[in-house]
């Protein structure tokens, strides 16, 4: 395998991999939506336009960043802002001596949908890792929770980008630390793919914890993106940063877990089952001929039936009833009522030859998904593979 050419104290030189210009597309915002989104409001979309003035011509470059304080400053990628084709870019200026440059940010709301595109300043940056500091004048943004923590070698992690400034995040997830290289810029390297557009993303842990940002690919063209650990790049955040080594904010596999239950007691769904019962006059002997049905209504498997939701109704003429107004017969499983069963009856009149009487009763309820420990154990694996983490 071929190694990224990207060396020394400076950026200067090309990034072999193109800082993830090419690459497999990977899935875009399809695990758990509300626990992921939680996590993406916090991550920007970046657009860099502007003038050259050492022959790049028209610069357009895309990334990514994430907000790392309240105040509204945001980690990126350097050669975001900085490079096209690997070269440093040497911005013209306008007649105020501005840089033609325009920084603009953008990030998901709660609802999934982006919001007022903000012009940003770049503030301190790091050459040799790769990184910079762009500020919005904005407050009360949401940061992400960091660690400076060291990922161990075939720790899975989860990796959030913008690839060529599209509208859908990628999604990186069960991506692995394939080995570290404490004498590379890029020390990290994971086994899985990116996109130019990702420069600048995220690096998530199970915990929803920033571990490391996304900067370089790899030089062949294979299945490995580099990445910064955050503990290399300690001293370029902003000493009012929200990035530090504590309990997360977000913990991804919990956040699932809390989206499956609630989904689990909003899936309410009725059950019915409706029997009629027949009986005919007495004929000679004078005696009345009796009818019995039974209605009965079962939950499917891992549901249960709320009790006080359970009733009946007589439907059609001539009816009878049922056999007395409480007489339900439940059925559990441990705590939890699976089935109901109530018997309908009919009786003609004590005369001969009577003309018979039809009863007809409806039975019916609601169930719901039992949520219990087996329930919370399974959505807990479900959420885990899903996001693409190891089991416990």
């Amino acid at each position: 395998m071929r190694e990224a050419s990207v060396w020394g104290s400076t950026f200067q030189l090309a990034l072999a991999a193109l800082v993830l210009s090419w690459l497999v597309e990977p899935a875009a915002g399809q695990v758990h939506g509300s626990a992921i989104e939680r996590v993406t409001t916090s991550v920007v979309r970046i657009k860099v336009t502007g003038t050259s003035s050492n022959n790049l011509g028209t610069i357009n470059n895309f990334g990514t960043g994430f907000f790392i304080a309240e105040a509204g400053e945001i980690l990126t990628a350097r050669h975001v802002v900085a490079l096209k084709d690997g070269r440093e870019i040497e911005w013209a200026r306008d007649n105020q001596g501005r840089f033609r440059r325009r920084i603009e940010v953008e990030s998901l709301d709660e609802n999934g949908v982006f919001g007022e595109r903000q012009l940003a300043a770049l503030g301190p940056t790091d050459s040799t890792h790769d990184a910079a500091v762009l500020r919005i004048p904005a407050t009360g943004m949401t940061p992400v929770t960091c660690s400076m923590r060291s990922v161990a070698i075939g720790e899975e992690v989860i990796a959030i980008g913008y690839r060529r400034g599209r509208d859908n995040y990628d999604l990186m997830r069960g991506a692995r630390l394939d080995n570290r290289e404490p004498d590379r810029i890029f020390s990290w390297r994971f086994d899985d793919r990116a996109r130019r557009g990702n420069s600048g993303g995220p690096v998530f842990d199970g915990e929803g914890r920033v571990v490391a940002m996304i900067v370089a690919t790899e030089a062949d063209g294979s299945d490995s993106f580099f990445a910064t650990p955050l503990a290399e790049i300690a001293n370029l955040l902003p000493p009012n940063t929200d990035c530090a080594d504590e309990e997360p904010s977000i913990d991804l596999v919990k956040a699932c877990v809390a989206d499956a239950i609630q989904a689990a007691r909003a899936d309410v769904r009725t059950l019915t089952d409706t029997k009629q019962a027949r009986s005919e006059g007495g004929g000679v002997t004078g005696r009345a001929h009796y009818d019995e049905q039974t209605a009965r209504i079962k939950a499917l498997p891992g549901f249960e039936i709320i009790a006080d939701t359970v009733k009946k109704e007589r439907v059609g003429e001539n009816d009878a009833g049922a056999k007395g107004e409480g007489d339900f017969v439940f059925e559990r499983d441990g705590d939890h009522v699976v089935a109901v069963t109530l018997l309908i009856w009919s009786q003609s009149p004590a005369r001969p030859f009577g003309p018979g009487t039809w009863n007809r009763v409806e039975l019916s309820g609601q169930q719901q998904p039992v949520v219990d420990d087996r329930f919370i154990d399974g959505a807990r694996e479900t959420c885990r593979k899903g996001l693409g983490l190891a089991q416990d």
